[in-house]
């Protein structure tokens, strides 16, 4: 909703170096108010289911410790902070006290084809505002559009920005009840994709839906749990070669001018990174990078240039908790985790969907879900919920059974 205000109350267009647009006051209101429900009612909850904490504090660290470096790592560059920053932290305890299923993370895929839906139709009744404009301030007309001349934008700044929030939500439409729903849902999502041209969005929601059909072919569980095993693991080590391995300043369309840049600027600096705030500072000044990097277009290189070794090893403790978990959920016949986990690795690869520290319009897309599959236990979604509703109430489980393992 923020973003949906920005981009109709001011003029669209991309930024160029050494400018940037700043928040209306009416989205920068949105946002506050937003962030400011979430809290209030995370806060509310997990205070009161504090005492559930205990059993699992060492999940709840992993999941913690990237924020916990991150902000260490603002505090010592002089960062700024702000009220989003509470976010994060909150939002583990939270889980940490409600003890989610993976279910209720239907409500993700109703807002992604949601926002699909509203791109396209922005595109249809005020194209003025759905396309990414250039420096002009005119719509752009681009080489690699797939549907027209123009990429779609919808509500955010940038194409890419709606590409990799649709592609990490298309596993989540697997979670959809209806058959119909989700037919409908993959076909709307998919229209978007093909409009907004992003091509990490579209391989990595196809890997996604690829990767929950084949183990959904499988009978028995430990193969299921092997295969995803090997897919996230090929997944992972492919988002950190393509850029290791790039030498090529022209390839990935410029992406490689931003890696061998940030390899080369943090020499020196790689155990705590040039700070969290890094590639935004660089982009006020000229720079050897590109016109303008406001990240480091890969999670690797991103964690790396931000954060050094430090922060680099706290998310991939967080990103192996939740590889594990998809394992085992696989094992077990629910193959949303392993999909959803090769979906974000295969978005790592070229973009940066997650920071681990502030509440941004990647979180819900790009970090709830990972929060989830960690602190979940897969037993208890494929357990029939005998206990009456929580604080927050559980979705029915009974129609998921264990197939034959």
């Amino acid at each position: 909703m923020p973003a949906l205000i920005q981009v109709m109350q001011v003029e669209r267009r991309a930024n160029t170096l050494l400018d940037t647009v700043g928040s209306t006051r009416q989205s920068a209101m949105a946002s506050m108010i937003l962030v400011g429900i979430l809290l209030a009612m995370c806060a509310f909850y997990a205070t009161s289911l504090m005492s559930r904490i205990a059993p699992r504090p060492g999940v709840l660290l992993v999941a913690l410790l990237p924020w916990v470096i991150s902000c260490i790592n603002s505090y010592a560059t002089h960062a700024s902070f702000s009220y989003q920053t509470l976010v994060y932290p909150t939002v583990v305890i939270f889980l940490g006290a409600i003890k989610p299923t993976i279910w209720p993370l239907r409500t993700l895929a109703h807002a992604t084809v949601a926002i699909a839906g509203g791109s396209i139709l922005m595109a249809l009744l005020v194209p003025g505002r759905a396309f990414l404009h250039g420096y002009s301030g005119n719509i752009s007309l681009a080489e690699k559009a797939i549907i027209g001349d123009n990429l779609l934008a919808g509500p955010f700044n940038h194409s890419n920005i709606l590409g990799v929030m649709l592609g990490l939500g298309v596993p989540t439409i697997f979670l959809m009840r209806r058959k119909g729903a989700r037919l409908l849902g993959f076909a709307v999502v998919f229209w978007a994709l093909l409009w907004s041209a992003s091509r990490t969005g579209l391989v990595a929601g196809g890997v996604g839906m690829a990767t929950y059909w084949i183990i959904s072919m499988l009978r028995k569980g430990r193969v299921r749990s092997g295969l995803s095993c090997a897919i996230l693991l090929a997944a992972s080590a492919l988002a950190i070669l393509i850029p290791v391995s790039t030498d090529d300043p022209t390839a990935f369309s410029l992406r490689g001018q931003i890696w061998l840049g940030s390899a080369e600027y943090l020499t020196g600096n790689y155990l705590t990174g040039n700070g969290y705030s890094w590639y935004s500072a660089i982009s006020a000044e000229e720079n050897s990078l590109i016109d303008i990097a406001f990240n480091g277009h890969n999670l690797y290189v991103h964690m790396m240039s931000t954060g050094g070794l430090v922060l680099t090893a706290s998310v991939a403790m967080l990103l192996i908790l939740a590889s594990v978990r998809a394992t085992q959920y696989a094992r077990l016949g629910i193959n949303f985790p392993a999909a959803y986990m090769a979906t974000f690795f295969v978005t790592a690869c070229l973009e940066v969907a997650g920071r681990f520290r502030d509440f941004d319009s990647m979180f819900p897309i790009a970090i709830i879900p990972i929060l989830v599959i960690c602190v979940s236990r897969p037993r208890e979604a494929v357990r029939p919920q005998t206990r009456g509703r929580t604080a927050i109430a559980r979705l029915d489980d009974s129609s998921h059974r264990v197939p034959p393992a």
